[in-house]
């Protein structure tokens, strides 16, 4: 267990025992219960992915190029698989061209659930300034460019439990002492 989001963690807790304090070159690392110093957290593996929202770029009805959205899901899987993986840290801009309408959006399902089905663990996510519907000819005219009302489509999404985003900035912290603090920008 990784820690639930906005888990509060208790500095008294003692930390998991690590007395086996030998790094990969085979020397004591000198942390641990006999030297004083706090023991090694426990190892988390992470896989990073950003700018993952796009199966092709259409512009005018003109496919102009495709993506490699599922091809990097398929490696991603492999490696969950073969070297493990406690969870998927989404980067943002997580559905282009301009984030989604709804909860229901058929997108889900082919972008998030079906491409993602080989990965058993959570996937934190933040929000880029494509999930808040960015529209560049808005800008470009002065306006406010970004939708927040976009940005609560995949706040609100419960349809797959693996998806995790709480809030548009929020922390989760662990047993361990690892503390993760994820942020739009």
């Amino acid at each position: 267990d990784l820690g639930d989001p906005d888990e509060v963690s208790d500095d008294s807790s003692e930390p998991a025992d690590t007395s086996d304090t030998t790094d990969p070159s085979g020397t004591d690392s000198g942390a641990g219960a006999d030297s004083g110093t706090p023991p090694v957290a426990e190892r988390v593996r992470l896989v990073l992915l950003g700018d993952a929202g796009e199966q092709q770029h259409v512009v005018d009805g003109e496919v102009l190029w495709e993506s490699w959205q599922d091809e990097v899901a398929a490696v991603m899987a492999t490696v969950c698989a073969t070297a493990g993986c406690d969870a998927v840290l989404m980067l943002g801009d997580n559905f282009y061209p301009n984030g989604l309408d709804t909860v229901d959006d058929e997108r889900w399902d082919i972008q998030f659930s079906e491409m993602y089905a080989g990965i058993d663990a959570p996937f934190w996510v933040v929000l880029g300034n494509h999930d808040y519907g960015e529209n560049f000819q808005k800008l470009e005219e002065g306006e406010f460019g970004f939708d927040p009302a976009k940005a609560q489509v995949q706040l609100g999404y419960s349809g797959d439990s693996r998806w995790v985003l709480p809030a548009t900035a929020w922390t989760m912290s662990h047993e361990s002492g690892v503390d993760r603090f994820l942020c739009d920008s």
